[in-house]
């Protein structure tokens, strides 16, 4: 190869992915699902010892002698109606503050406009 041709080589227009740092504009649509992508994460993954694991059977295999589960009871949602859902107390407030700050607009128009 000639010098040219290696120059018009570095030179030339480089994959999204030889790029560095790239936004997602920057890279065709759905791209990354394709790519092999190398990243840290600050999360360690400790491993279960053979002590912790035999710990863990032992509890799981003595529940299930004594039958105890701990099973959760779910219970069931109901649907708000919509008196319920509107709470007064909170109405009253925002209506305080709502003339409060009525009150405060109207003391800085005269204020700065004079009217």
């Amino acid at each position: 190869m000639d010098p040219k041709n290696i120059e018009r080589h570095l030179i030339s227009e480089k994959d999204w992915s030889l790029k560095g740092e790239i936004r997602a504009s920057g890279r065709p649509v759905n791209s990354l699902l394709k790519a092999d992508v190398d990243f840290e994460t600050r999360l360690i993954n400790i491993p279960i010892t053979k002590d912790e694991n035999s710990l863990i059977f032992k509890y799981i295999t003595q529940r299930y002698r004594e039958k105890t589960f701990d099973n959760y009871e779910f219970k069931e949602l109901k649907p708000k109606i919509e008196e319920e859902a509107y709470d007064l107390e909170l109405i009253e407030t925002n209506k305080e503050i709502f003339e409060l700050y009525e009150k405060i607009e109207t003391s800085i128009k005269k204020m700065y406009c004079g009217s």
